[in-house]
C-alpha cells in the first residue's frame, strides 16, 4: 500500500495514489516477501527493471532486520540504467531506510541479517566481565 510519495517537477513523472495497493511493484513486493535464500537478502535491496520504469526498494525494519514496509524510488527506464540509478541513490536511500528504521524504535539496521551474540539492544543487559 501506497502511504505517501514525493512528485518532481519535471513534466515526466510517475504518479502514486496514497492508499492504494499496487502489485505491480515488484521490487517492494520482494524486499516484503525475501525468504533467506533470496539474492535480495544478500544485497540489502530489491532492483526491478519495468518496460517504463526502474524500481529501487530498500526496507524499513521496526526491529532492523525483518522487513515492515519499503521505501522506493521510481525512475523513468529511458533516463537511467540499474547501474546508474544505484550508484547515484543508493547510498542516500539506504541512509533514509535506517533513519526511518531508528524512528520507529530498531536499535541497530542491518536488514536481513541473522542475530549473532555480538549484537545489544536495549532490551539486554550487557555482559559484565569479572
Amino acid at each position: 500500500m501506497i502511504l505517501a510519495q514525493v512528485e518532481g517537477s519535471r513534466q515526466v513523472r510517475s504518479t502514486f495514489t496514497p492508499g492504494q495497493i499496487y502489485p505491480a511493484l515488484q521490487a517492494a513486493a520482494a524486499l516484503l516477501q525475501a525468504t533467506p535464500t533470496d539474492p535480495v537478502v544478500s544485497l540489502g535491496y530489491a532492483l526491478v527493471e519495468g518496460a517504463d520504469s526502474l524500481d529501487l526498494a530498500l526496507p524499513v525494519c521496526r526491529d532492523g532486520r525483518h522487513s515492515d514496509a519499503v521505501l522506493l524510488l521510481s525512475a523513468p527506464a529511458y533516463r537511467w540504467s540499474q547501474q546508474k540509478l544505484l550508484d547515484a541513490f543508493l547510498s542516500d536511500l539506504r541512509a533514509m531506510a535506517a533513519r526511518l528504521s531508528y524512528q520507529l524504535g530498531a536499535a541497530l539496521y542491518a536488514p536481513f541479517a541473522e542475530q549473532s551474540e555480538s549484537w545489544t539492544t536495549p532490551a539486554q543487559p550487557s555482559a559484565r566481565r569479572t
